[in-house]
């Protein structure tokens, strides 16, 4: 089963564009059919561990870090470079909607626990499930959390032997995270991708 079209037309058109961005029209060109052609082999070939619809946009980034690592790997990319690349595929992707979130909060009278309640609404619709098995820590006046106690991109890279590219995924949080810095501070002490058993996400209240 394929990705949800949408999701995967996503990461192709602004991959396109920042490969061209990045390395001029030509060879960007170039490139950029090479990672369409990982692409679709990576989404084919791991198809098994995204049986339904939120398990492909939930591992549409794992896929996306992975063929863009092999479309670059013989480029002499660092993996400084390969991070930023993958950042800015995802802020182009997300960061309109991103701030769409974020603007109500502006105006809100209490922005800290509308911030909190467009947490746990993200978390019900993408998170609540088996492939990251969400567990909420605490929710206090002034700080919140829960944790990930399974991983489906780490578990996705990890089939593919390149379990180190996951803490790329994880910077994708900050750039959620960045947009409401304002109301709340973000912490992460802990990751599956560094070892631990959990995945930790901590808000405090500004």
């Amino acid at each position: 089963m394929a990705f949800h079209p949408s999701t995967k037309n996503f990461y192709l058109i602004t991959t396109n564009s920042q490969l061209k961005t990045f390395f001029g029209d030509a060879k960007g060109s170039i490139l950029f059919d090479k990672f369409r052609i990982n692409f679709e082999t990576l989404d084919k070939s791991n198809s098994f561990l995204m049986p339904d619809e939120i398990s492909q946009r939930l591992g549409a980034s794992a896929i996306f870090v992975l063929s863009l690592f092999i479309t670059l790997e013989k480029q002499n990319v660092s993996f400084d470079d390969l991070q930023k690349i993958s950042l800015n595929v995802y802020c182009d992707i997300m960061n309109l909607q991103i701030k769409s979130l974020a603007a109500p909060l502006e105006v809100s009278e209490n922005p800290w626990e509308d911030f909190l309640s467009l947490l746990q609404k993200n978390n019900l619709e993408m998170y609540d499930n088996d492939y990251y098995q969400l567990q909420y820590t605490y929710n206090e006046r002034s700080r919140f959390g829960f944790d990930f106690h399974q991983c489906l991109v780490h578990k996705i890279l990890l089939h593919n032997d390149h379990p180190e590219l996951t803490p790329i995924i994880c910077k994708f949080h900050s750039i959620f995270s960045d947009n409401f810095q304002k109301w709340a501070n973000f912490s992460q002490f802990e990751t599956i991708a560094k070892g631990y058993d959990r995945c930790t996400f901590r808000y405090f209240k500004n």
